[in-house]
């Protein structure tokens, strides 16, 4: 209501006034005339309640013409009223006050304004109606003969085709291009759409999201050159190209080209092709999303970070899974270790490696910087001729002489096991380093260890 009051009535008045000025060259006369709306109440004489009515109404006129009080002015026997006042009588009758506009004149210009164009009009068509006649009438005739010469023409040429073969071959080709394009480019395009909408149907299903960013965690953005190389899974510039390139090869050496040129043509290698691109092949980034739309990838994956990281109950249960399963003797490292007893420390590589799992959840970036900073700490330590050195190059040499052959998922397990092997061993208890490791000395070997356990379980989650 304020706003109305306050913003949209000050803009009406004005344009009134501004339209008054325009169309009838003076100012807007008032809201409510004599004209538009006859007096119909009281009458001064008649009863005393009458006579005293018209008394008050007098002192009301009277303050409503002296401007300086009521903001108020009267012009040609009308009323114009302040915006004070105004608003004040709008809130106490509860309507709006709307303003009358005297477009008699308006109407008047634009009626004279359409009889002129009717009248110009006329004139107008009737000479250019007599120019096309004169026109016409004298060479219609020509123009016909020139048709008909011109159809006989083509005709000629359109039979000469026919009965040199050409036409066939002209056929061909013209189906050759038609199948050639509708699987080439018509079918990707039906196919990219299916998968847009795909995409669209993934979103929707939040249960896979995890599964998603966790392999984008792993397989991509690892280092600063994967970063900018993997960056190539949100551009469809690769698959735009290919099926360009596709097409154009398709077309030059089809079966009816290479009929009429022999061996055909040599098309460069399109080396853009998406099965060049180590990104975009099996094992690369683009097989973590299930969007196979590139544009379409990187909402998904805002959207799905966002929410991951908006939602409460995720925040609370990242908060809470630290603080509960990474606290010492946590749940997780029963996950990652295994329980406290002799048969696990026995187990060969390969079980500990399939029973205890959370190795898994690892990135290859992040257990290369940890073994690179554990084989520094080695050398700070004394190396092999001191015990902590020997043991930081243990946990150094468990990742760089890891077993490549194996899947890459696994490759981290051995020095999960060695890392949590010598966490107990410092420890010297039935149970296991979490936050405490903060209580050791920095830089010591139960430190380094505690925090390498703690930190990879903060990444995982």
């Amino acid at each position: 209501m304020r706003c109305a009051q306050y913003v949209f009535e000050p803009l009406v008045y004005i344009a009134l006034d501004i339209f008054a000025l325009l169309f009838t060259n003076e100012h807007y006369g008032g809201i409510i005339t004599e004209a538009t709306v006859p007096y119909a109440g009281f009458r001064c004489e008649g009863t005393a309640k009458s006579q005293s009515w018209c008394g008050s109404f007098d002192f009301y006129e009277q303050r409503l013409s002296n401007s300086e009080e009521s903001g108020s002015t009267f012009v040609d026997n009308s009323i114009v009223l302040g915006a004070q006042t105004s608003r004040r009588l709008s809130e106490l009758t509860g309507e709006v006050i709307i303003p009358v506009l005297d477009m008699s004149a308006l109407i008047d210009g634009v009626s004279l304004l359409t009889s002129s164009l009717i009248t110009i009009g006329g004139s107008v068509s009737d000479m250019l109606m007599h120019v096309l006649y004169t026109i016409l009438s004298d060479v219609a005739v020509l123009i016909i003969d020139v048709l008909f010469i011109l159809v006989k023409e083509l005709a000629k040429i359109v039979l000469m085709i026919v009965r040199s073969g050409m036409l066939e071959i002209i056929v061909t080709l013209a189906i050759d291009i038609l199948i050639i394009y509708a699987i080439q480019v018509a079918l990707p395009m039906i196919m990219a759409l299916i998968d847009a909408l795909m995409c669209v149907l993934d979103l929707m299903k939040p249960s896979g999201w995890d599964a998603q960013l966790m392999c984008i965690n792993k397989r991509c953005f690892e280092t600063e050159s994967d970063a900018l190389s993997d960056l190539i899974v949100f551009t469809s510039a690769p698959i735009v190209l290919d099926v360009v390139y596709s097409a154009i090869e398709a077309t030059v050496n089809s079966k009816t080209s290479r009929s009429l040129f022999g061996d055909g043509f040599a098309i460069p290698t399109n080396d853009w092709s998406p099965d060049t691109i180590p990104a975009l092949t099996a094992g690369g980034c683009a097989e973590c999303f299930s969007c196979k739309i590139p544009e379409l990838r990187l909402i998904n994956l805002l959207i799905m970070s966002l929410v991951g990281c908006l939602d409460p109950s995720n925040l609370k249960e990242y908060m809470g899974g630290v603080e509960s399963q990474c606290q010492d003797d946590g749940d997780w490292y029963k996950l990652a270790c295994g329980e406290h007893n002799a048969f696990v420390s026995s187990m060969p590589d390969e079980m500990w490696r399939e029973t205890y799992t959370a190795h898994r959840n690892h990135t290859e970036y992040h257990m290369q910087d940890w073994a690179a900073y554990f084989a520094q700490r080695g050398r700070e330590t004394g190396g092999s001729g001191t015990t902590t050195g020997y043991s930081f190059e243990l946990l150094a040499n468990a990742w760089f002489n890891r077993d490549v052959s194996i899947d890459p998922d696994d490759q981290a397990y051995k020095m999960y096991r060695v890392a949590c092997e010598t966490m107990r061993e410092q420890r010297g208890a039935q149970s296991d380093i979490g936050p405490s490791y903060l209580d050791y000395s920095e830089g010591s070997l139960p430190y380094e260890v505690g925090r390498f356990l703690y930190d990879t379980y903060a990444r995982a989650r």
